[in-house]
């Protein structure tokens, strides 16, 4: 093989590779957006990292993953996400048990079904 042509493939193989990582960064985006709406309608609210200084403690906390914190004895959990919102979304164990049951249901749901297998109507 000539130069040429090991370089070509070189430039598909790359090619390739970075579209196959612009997708995923797509799709983790997508969920990350679908998980923030999810916290929303479960109750969390959300404070945005608007001045440096908060968006350097967001960055130092746990990313996408919910966490306790206690301010003067009440327990918040916490949803920090520096890369997409640059938010905090915060909620009480009211908001928590319902963004956990609604994502269990649904993933729940879908587990029985796919049990059964694909079936056309009528069957």
């Amino acid at each position: 093989m000539g130069k040429r042509t090991v370089w070509m493939k070189s430039v598909v193989i790359l090619a390739v590779f970075g579209i196959a990582l612009a997708g995923c960064a797509t799709l983790q985006k997508s969920e990350t957006m679908d998980t923030e709406q999810s916290l929303t309608a479960a109750g969390f609210k959300v404070r945005p990292a608007d001045t440096p200084a908060k968006l350097a403690h967001l960055q130092s906390l746990p990313q996408r993953h919910f966490f306790p914190h206690k301010v003067k004895g009440t327990t918040y959990y916490v949803y920090a996400d520096a890369t997409y919102c640059k938010c905090m979304y915060y909620g009480d164990y009211e908001a928590y048990r319902t963004f956990y049951k609604n994502q269990y249901t649904s993933i729940e749901d879908m587990a029985q079904w796919n049990l059964w297998g694909p079936w056309e109507r009528g069957e």
